[in-house]
């Protein structure tokens, strides 16, 4: 069965978008954030910034390396994180491979968790129904 959503607005310097976005939690055992991520056909990996790594308590030490994106470049680690996400009728938790990045302080309050194609994409059949304004995943195998 395919879950279909609605794109979701992202105002941020100046600028209104509607994206494909989903609400997910993101845990580590007992500890869970609760946010909106951006699907993101272009991100290899999935991203989560250090604030995020740090309130569901996962250890971000370790050797860091940089990361190339569309924003320029950023420190990270990459660790494992546990995300769920659906509806009333279809939930999914699994754990995906995430790059935790440091940014800067004034960086770190407007970065949106990605969901990207390694661990995330390769779950799903997805498809973007950009005229309408919305998407569907449905899990591969079913």
């Amino acid at each position: 069965m395919a879950i279909t959503f609605r794109y979701q607005m992202i105002n941020g310097k100046g600028v209104s978008l509607k994206r494909p976005m989903i609400n997910v939690t993101f845990s580590n055992g007992s500890e869970v954030f609760k946010t909106m991520a951006l699907l993101d056909s272009g991100a290899d990996m999935s991203a989560i910034s250090s604030d995020i790594a740090e309130i569901i308590g996962i250890d971000t030490d370790g050797e860091r390396t940089t990361i190339h994106g569309v924003a320029g470049k950023v420190e990270s680690i990459q660790k494992k994180v546990n995300v769920s996400f659906g509806n009333e009728h279809e939930r999914y938790s699994f754990n995906i491979p995430v790059k935790v990045v440091f940014t800067d302080e004034s960086d770190s309050a407007s970065f949106i968790p990605l969901l990207g194609r390694d661990g995330f994409f390769n779950q799903f059949k997805i498809t973007f129904d950009e005229a309408n304004l919305k998407f569907s995943l449905k899990k591969n195998n079913d």
